[in-house]
């Protein structure tokens, strides 16, 4: 193995079983055990592998990859960073754009309220145009995440634990939309 990109891959050998039984002298034995479940349903394998008698220590996958969850970890973070950052630059975007078109349109609001026109009236068309905003601010967001998750798909960023790449979930999408849909109103 030259370039395994698996850190205990490299500090491991891996041989044929019938040379680790002669070089241990054991026969039919195995020291340790992995077998990749479907996602989920590591409970009922664990419960089958007692169910045939096994009484070894079992442990899921992330369980023994501490280095793993580590990682995962911080991505985690970093990704709550990025959803609390795109929070706060849209509320700013929306409240700066809205707040400059307020005061280039000092006059025109001033003659609006000379006619008659309702503070209500005004207020709910500078509401409508956060929404539009708001609403084709996502819709960029929206193409511009699929063309760098597609591109990164493409060309993941190559590591020594492997290639990374985002996932965008559908339920994490909607979720986005939804808090950037809150943050228009406030």
């Amino acid at each position: 193995i030259i370039d395994s990109r698996d850190f205990y891959a490299v500090m491991s050998t891996y041989i044929t079983i019938k040379e680790a039984e002669e070089i241990l002298n054991i026969s039919n034995k195995a020291s340790i055990i992995l077998v990749k479940t479907p996602t989920g349903q590591e409970a009922s394998f664990v419960r089958k592998f007692r169910e045939i008698g096994i009484s070894q220590e079992i442990k899921t996958w992330e369980q023994k990859s501490g280095q793993a969850n580590l990682i995962k970890g911080m991505f985690d973070t970093v990704n709550k960073i990025f959803y609390i950052v795109g929070i706060i630059i849209i509320f700013f975007t929306i409240y700066v754009a809205t707040n400059i078109n307020v005061i280039n349109k000092r006059k025109q609001l001033g003659i609006l309220k000379a006619i008659g026109i309702k503070k209500s009236t005004v207020a709910l068309s500078y509401i409508f145009m956060a929404f539009l905003f708001g609403f084709f601010g996502i819709i960029l967001a929206t193409i511009i995440i699929k063309l760098i998750t597609a591109q990164l798909i493409a060309h993941p960023i190559d590591t020594p634990m492997g290639a990374i790449y985002p996932v965008l979930e559908s339920r994490t999408y909607w979720y986005s939309i939804v808090i950037a849909s809150f943050s228009i109103l406030i």
